[in-house]
């Protein structure tokens, strides 16, 4: 009898257990709720300007090589152009060509740690109202759509609107 009442209680103390353990789990799409901060919009501004003016560049770059590249194809097609001075002019501007390439992959170089710059507190503060959110509202776990990682969600809560609240944005409908 005892063996079993000693059973009994230790299987309903784990039913109990079991029961007090089960995890609350929540999912949201940070990239939407990035797209509303008003600091990721100042960012893209910022990023803008600075892809204009890299783009203003790489356009002066580029009529310069069309203009030495006109030019040296008129006095080709014309033959008044020596095969030294076509020589030199195919090498120089294959030279401007390498010099822009160079260009173009520095700016993109200079854009991507440009943005990593302005969005890493931004990345910090929507991370930080995330685990405020999840540890207010008892989730063991949030995750992240946006990411991709995520194919099957079950009895989870979308806790985007908690979040968007924490940070002051409302989302659309």
């Amino acid at each position: 009898m005892f063996k079993k009442l000693l059973i009994l209680s230790i299987f309903t103390s784990l039913l109990f257990n079991a029961a007090d353990a089960q995890q609350k789990f929540g999912h949201m799409n940070s990239g939407n709720l990035m797209e509303l901060m008003p600091e990721v919009q100042a960012a893209d501004t910022a990023l803008a300007v600075l892809d204009d003016s890299l783009g203003v560049v790489l356009d002066t770059m580029m009529n310069r090589f069309r203009h030495k590249y006109d030019a040296a194809l008129k006095a080709v097609n014309e033959g008044t152009m020596s095969k030294i001075k076509q020589a030199e002019a195919e090498k120089e501007l294959n030279e401007e060509q390498a010099k822009i390439n160079e260009f173009q992959k520095m700016g993109q170089v200079m854009i991507s740690q440009r943005r990593q710059a302005l969005l890493a507190p931004v990345i910090k503060k929507l991370n930080a109202v995330i685990i405020e959110v999840g540890k207010e509202n008892g989730y063991s776990f949030i995750f992240d759509v946006s990411s991709g990682s995520m194919l099957y969600v079950t009895e989870s809560d979308d806790v985007s609107k908690l979040v968007a609240a924490k940070l002051g944005l409302k989302l659309p409908e």
